[in-house]
């Protein structure tokens, strides 16, 4: 029989190339077999029972410190059947045989449960288990809370779980310094994040881009929010609406498979069993340069009445933040000897940056019967960006060069810039579970809305020529300059700086999202061996669609503007201690003066068309999907297996713009194409319990990744003056991913894990741009810019995790816990427009996460270290200078290695139910740097500096 598998999988795996032009995943058929085939035959066929002859036992595991239904607790018959309850905290143990029989709970943290119980034949026997959660022993005291449960649950159901998770439990998004949720999610093995103005922004999978990553809440998907991609934006969400956070990295049949580096499921608190509860916080803060003030606030309330369930929850965050920028951008000149390098132009920065971030949530649910229960659930999140950038410019590169590091007729450039923006994510659905027969029935229907929305984003440019400057670039991270020609100050002043132009950027991204599934689950037993086949369909619309502008005007010849129009009372602080900027735009005065002058302003409407039109589009996309799977457990081993159909329609609508031989804009015209595919995505689960607290896992699991909006889009651009034409490509494919995981885990009692693996990724069919010329016709010559199939790449990885707390030490020590995990990866991508192997671009090679807690008595702290590695940002096909050649071989961009400190800490006050809490984020003010080719190449360090929160957290 193993050979049989064996080779219906092998087959299936080497399926020739050639046949990818067919429905992809056509040639699996075999690999379904071969899943169906191990399930029916890897253990003896089961005597046959009359039904009459068996009993049934069920019932209600919780927890005795709260009430609340405990998840994923083993519960057993001695020598017979297990079962596992499910999210509601119920188990059910079928067919089992007349008698006596000994019930044994297992969930570790917590103290087992064992009783008795008589079944007669067809009869069902309830009994419910209520588990007390483990003392920990510190420093010769007795600690018993709630808060250890939450920790509990998570390692519970990581542990008992048939595929590869990991989960972030609700003690842990509490004791760490985590605002949001994309911070939170970030600490798991494998994630990593790339940060904007201080916070961490978007979420990478094992090296997947966050639009190839699936979002979920309480297992229903959520809108986009990315302006040309997929992603999900978790920056806007605060991480205290959150009662855990579910990464599944190798998905299962009955996930949608657009989730090459895994799924994330945000999970809210389900109501109490029996019981009411209020939870409320409050806090405020302060930034390094005495911004703010920062604020959260947040309140939860749960209650069960009878059969009817209530949850509610709110949270606010404001953080008002400050970042220095620094940016070098290079050139060359000739002084006689051959090429030097020199700086073409240093920009200098100031942003403020305030956001807020408000959301509600609610769920009902209720129990029509003990088989039968339905839920009503939303979400609404609103995340707004208030921003001001003061920039300075020092623009060498605009006069002459007279010899190394001396420059005339330079010129001096101050811009102020302001701009709003509004995230919105919704969602609102209704379902249900009932029991049909042998079926268990779960049903629902969502609706979603995700909206990015910019209003503005207001550029006020000022410009002074005839500079003649010295500079320094020994320090090529921090270049020296200075004025020679007269008094600096002269420069400077508001009154001499004339006014250049005006620029507006407006962006509207929507996404509405219906979601509709059905699930069936039927329990089933073969000697012994006791397994689940579940099968079921899904319907998933998406229409998204983005209008944005950019909009440059100039004003009049012998306009007369001047900064001093605009200008605020003093000077700017010097960037970074050192660097002078001279006096910023007071925006109560530019506001009212882009009013005033708007007669006199003139639009380009050429750049305009340029740069916007390509960048719209309408989606509109619907995925018809079933799947069917089984499990098996027998023994020490567990098997899930099955296979998902997905049928992707879609229509989109760009715009085809033209520009005249002047390159002057002639016009834009909509065009709509759409596209059609069908992929099948079989999977396979394996874990071997050597122990109720080891477990090894192997899974098997294939996915796909979807291109942006902006490349399926009919986009056409053509400019007959440069002769070039750019497209988009409504017929790209989806890239195929096929994905193996080996893992080792072992569970410490009372609370603790320590966990090895590896995985590989296969990529196929990923997009690239492929550049072509055309021959022939009227357009001879011409560059035509589109993208395509076609490029592979391969990744692999290896992530290692430890979380335990130390209780076994001496004394004081015995406070300590440990929460550390590391990631590598690395990849080669054969990109089709580069002659050269690469890495995947932002794909992070390390990957280091380490916490170190200690508590003692009331009082707990948690120092939180984030490490990534420098890696690949973007790659150029720009070749560098002869000069340059021993340095690298381009000029591709890196972001640098980048170490993050935070510290929180909590400590109960005297008073029932209350806790004093703090957070510190970033304490030693770790930059983010970028360079080109070469780290002597800077391109740019934002120092975002340290922040902080203290506040007071109430159980009533």
């Amino acid at each position: 029989m193993r050979g049989v598998f064996y080779g219906l999988v092998k087959e299936s795996w080497e399926e020739d190339e050639s046949n990818r032009g067919a429905p992809a995943g056509y040639g699996w058929a075999g690999v379904l077999a071969a899943v169906w085939i191990l399930a029916f035959t890897a253990v003896p066929a089961a005597s046959q029972e009359a039904v009459g002859q068996a009993g049934e036992i069920r019932g209600q595991v919780t927890a005795t410190e709260d009430g609340r239904p405990l998840t994923g607790v083993q519960v057993s018959i001695e020598g017979g059947q297990r079962a596992q309850t499910n999210a509601r905290g119920q188990y059910r143990l079928r067919n089992v045989q007349p008698g006596q029989h000994t019930v044994r709970t297992d969930y570790m943290g917590y103290q087992s449960g064992t009783t008795t119980v008589s079944v007669e034949a067809g009869q069902t026997v309830v009994h419910d288990f209520a588990l007390a959660i483990q003392a920990l022993r510190l420093e010769g005291v007795d600690v018993v809370g709630t808060r250890w449960g939450s920790e509990a649950d998570a390692l519970n159901r990581q542990r008992t779980a048939l595929s590869i998770q990991n989960v972030i439990s609700a003690d842990q998004i509490q004791r760490f310094p985590d605002p949001q949720a994309a911070e939170a999610i970030r600490r798991l093995p494998g994630v990593a994040s790339f940060d904007h103005r201080g916070e961490p922004q978007s979420v990478f999978v094992r090296g997947m881009a966050p639009g190839m990553n699936t979002v979920t809440m309480d297992g229903e998907r959520l809108p986009t929010t990315g302006l040309a991609d997929r992603e999900t934006s978790l920056m806007g969400l605060p991480a205290e609406m959150l009662s855990s956070m579910e990464l599944s990295k190798a998905i299962t049949p009955d996930m949608d498979a657009d989730a090459a580096g895994g799924t994330i499921n945000l999970v809210t608190r389900s109501p109490l069993g029996e019981g009411r509860f209020l939870n409320v916080s409050a806090g405020g803060g302060t930034h390094h340069h005495g911004l703010g003030p920062n604020a959260q606030a947040s309140a939860v309330y749960g209650n069960r009445v009878g059969d009817l369930g209530v949850l509610l929850r709110a949270s606010f965050r404001r953080n008002d933040m400050m970042m220095d920028d620094i940016r070098h951008f290079w050139g060359t000149e000739d002084f006689g000897n051959g090429e030097e390098d020199v700086l073409d132009q240093l920009r200098l920065g100031a942003y403020r940056t305030q956001r807020d971030r408000l959301a509600l949530s609610g769920r009902l649910d209720y129990n029509l019967s003990d088989e039968t229960s339905v839920f009503v659930r939303g979400l609404f999140n609103r995340f707004d960006k208030l921003g001001k950038r003061e920039q300075f410019r020092v623009r060498p590169e605009s006069g002459d060069h007279v010899e190394r590091g001396m420059v005339t007729g330079g010129r001096l450039e101050t811009i102020g810039r302001r701009n709003q923006m509004t995230e919105l994510l919704s969602t609102i659905g209704v379902g249900g579970e009932t029991v049909l027969g042998a079926f268990t029935v779960d049903l629902s229907a969502s609706l979603g809305y995700g909206e990015h929305d910019q209003p503005y984003q207001e550029y006020l440019n000022h410009r002074i020529g005839g500079v003649d400057l010295r500079y320094d670039i020994s320090n090529t991270r921090r270049a020296d300059w200075e004025i020679v020609n007269g008094n600096p100050d002269d420069f400077f002043a508001p009154g001499n700086i004339p006014f250049l132009r005006y620029e507006n950027r407006t962006d509207r991204v929507t996404d509405r999202d219906i979601n509709t599934r059905i699930n069936f689950t039927r329990p089933f037993g073969r000697a012994g061996a006791q397994g689940e086949l579940k099968f079921g369909g899904r319907y998933f619309q998406k229409e998204k669609d983005r209008d944005y502008w950019v909009r440059r005007s100039f004003p009049e010849s012998g306009h007369g503007i001047l900064l001093s129009a605009t200008a605020a009372g003093s000077e700017h602080r010097p960037i970074l201690g050192r660097y002078r900027i001279g006096h910023p735009v007071d925006w109560g005065l530019g506001g009212p003066l882009v009013n005033q002058i708007s007669g006199i302003l003139e639009e380009d409407i050429d750049r305009t068309r340029e740069i916007s039109d390509s960048q719209n589009y309408e989606a509109s996309e619907s995925v018809v999907a079933s799947f069917m799977m089984t499990s098996l457990d027998w023994g020490e081993w567990a098997l899930l297996g099955g296979v998902r159909a997905e049928r992707t329609s879609t229509s989109y609508v760009g715009n085809q713009t033209t520009f005249d031989e002047n390159g002057s804009w002639v016009g834009t015209e909509a065009l709509q194409e759409g596209n059609d595919y069908l992929n099948f995505f079989p999977m396979v689960h394996l874990r071997y319990r050597m122990s109720d607290r080891t477990n090894f896992r192997l899974a098997w699991t294939n996915a796909l990744a979807r291109p942006n909006f902006t490349e399926l889009a009919p986009t056409e651009f053509i400019n007959h003056d440069a002769r070039r034409i750019s497209r988009g490509n409504p017929a790209l494919d989806p890239s195929l991913i096929r994905n193996v995981d080996l893992l080792f885990e072992h569970y410490f009692e009372p609370l603790g894990l320590v966990s090895g693996g590896v995985f590989y990724k296969q990529m196929n069919d990923f997009f690239f741009d492929q550049l072509d010329r055309i021959e022939g016709g009227e357009l001879d010559g011409y560059e035509v810019r589109q993208t395509q199939n076609g490029s592979t790449a391969d990744l692999y990885g290896v992530e290692i995790a430890w979380q335990q707390r130390l209780t076994f030490l001496p004394g004081v020590l015995s406070g300590l816990g440990i929460y550390a995990n590391y990631t590598y990866t690395t990849s080669n991508a054969e990109l089709r427009d580069v002659t050269r192997e690469v890495p995947l671009p932002r794909q992070i090679p390390h990957v280091l996460n380490a916490a170190v807690s200690w508590e003692r008595g009331p009082f707990e702290t948690v120092v939180t270290m984030n490490h990534r590695s420098e890696y690949l940002f973007d790659v150029s096909t720009e070749q560098v200078s002869d000069h340059r050649s021993h340095l690298f071989p381009s000029m591709d961009r890196f972001l640098e290695a980048q170490t993050q400190f935070d510290v929180s800490a909590q400590y109960q006050l005297p008073w029932a139910g209350s806790t004093a809490f703090l957070e510190v984020k970033n304490i030693t003010n770790s930059p983010q740097t970028w360079y080109d080719g070469s780290p002597e190449f800077h391109f740019r360090s934002s120092y975002n500096h340290a922040w902080g929160l203290l506040g007071l957290r109430l159980s009533l």
